[in-house]
């Protein structure tokens, strides 16, 4: 059977047809089954047009009916993003799913949405009470779906492309480092309290190396390179569900090994030793001998060091009111490190790495906190 041609001679596609007029159009039925057909002045210019409508087709989305949802679209971005991503950023992004399913502006029509009401529905969460942050996760998100319709060729242009302090208050609190004198304060009330000396090592590690909660809960034994002076960080330790699961570090640049100085160095002797004498009966797949157990000889897990700390600092002011010690978190360990070594000279990309960034100005910007003391000490610098 001889295949249908232009008057050019070309051999026309299945559902391509040319008018008398020259032009082409190009029949199809959507994800429901329904036919649609659309023109284009050249074949070349219509089959750019099928090939967006078959891609669109293929991704589960009715492009042909012109009506997709906010929601629709974020949907099919983290299906697209599910099968490159770790499932703790896919357990966060159902989580925004599950916001916006609650937000009525989420169910407008893409179409219908400009740069302006995109601003103003951000700023009616901050109305409503949502943190500033979790706007900005959402902004995230969002953002990404309408850039996808936009290089999908559904949109022209991406209203949610603006800064988010353009459209709302930044009123996050940035977390505080602690204070030289806090950090000794913490140090002396472990070394003296009967439960808090138990801590006493954990609290030193976090300090020394900036790690990660899920990080410092994913070493083990053969982590630890005493002939070397390092720490090898090379994955992380997570638990859903009462199920343990060992994933990647968070970034490639995650994966390094910290120098191991000072109070860090004799406290891991001091773990990895009592570590030795227990047996490792416990496996997340092909490791075992995490270091760090709870009074059960279970893995520690990021949330299990949160509750140490609060338990921590609870007792420390119940016992000392008039000298209370802030919020510590595992995190809030983490800043301090960063702090210190920046207040103590250490060259940035030094920094950088230690702490597992892709970029210093994640550094910079998030984990350092210069004060009115630190910019006496660099003053008086020029008067040595």
């Amino acid at each position: 059977m001889e295949r249908r041609k232009d008057n050019k001679g070309r051999v026309l596609h299945t559902g391509e047809c040319q008018r008398k007029d020259g032009t082409y159009t190009y029949k199809y039925k959507d994800v429901r089954g329904k036919w649609h057909s659309t023109s284009a002045p050249t074949l070349e210019r219509l089959r750019e047009k099928e090939r967006i409508i078959e891609q669109t087709i293929s991704h589960g989305i009715d492009y042909s009916s012109k009506k997709i949802t906010i929601l629709d679209a974020v949907k099919r971005h983290v299906e697209v993003k599910s099968r490159t991503i770790k499932s703790s950023s896919l357990k966060n992004y159902n989580n925004l799913i599950h916001m916006l399913e609650r937000e009525d502006f989420a169910y407008k029509n893409v179409r219908d949405i400009n740069a302006t009401n995109a601003q103003l529905w951000l700023s009616d969460m901050q109305a409503e009470g949502y943190a500033y942050d979790t706007i900005g996760d959402v902004k995230t998100i969002v953002c990404a779906a309408f850039k996808r319709l936009c290089n999908d060729k559904f949109l022209l242009f991406n209203p949610f492309d603006f800064k988010l302090n353009e459209a709302i208050r930044n009123t996050s609190k940035k977390r505080q480092a602690l204070t030289p004198k806090q950090q000794e304060q913490l140090l002396e009330f472990l070394l003296n309290d009967n439960i808090g000396l138990k801590y006493y090592d954990e609290v030193i590690v976090l300090l020394w190396t900036g790690m990660r909660a899920s990080e410092f809960c994913g070493l083990t034994v053969k982590d630890i390179d005493f002939e070397n002076g390092f720490v090898h960080v090379r994955r992380q330790l997570k638990k859903e569900h009462g199920i343990y699961t060992v994933e990647e570090t968070k970034t490639e640049s995650g994966n390094r090994s910290i120098p191991m100085i000072g109070s860090a160095y004799d406290s891991l002797r001091r773990i990895v030793a009592q570590r030795k004498k227990q047996p490792a009966i416990f496996h997340v797949g092909e490791h075992s001998q995490f270091l760090f157990l709870t009074n059960r000889n279970m893995p520690k897990t990021g949330q299990q060091l949160h509750d140490d700390l609060k338990r921590i600092v609870e007792r420390h002011n119940k016992q000392y009111p008039n000298n209370p010690l802030p919020k510590i978190t595992p995190h809030i360990l983490r800043h301090t490190f960063c702090t210190n070594m920046a207040a103590n000279n250490i060259a940035p990309t030094a920094i950088q790495y230690m702490m597992g960034h892709a970029s210093y100005k994640t550094t910079a910007d998030v984990y350092t906190h210069p004060d009115a003391e630190f910019a006496m000490q660099e003053m008086k610098k020029l008067q040595a």
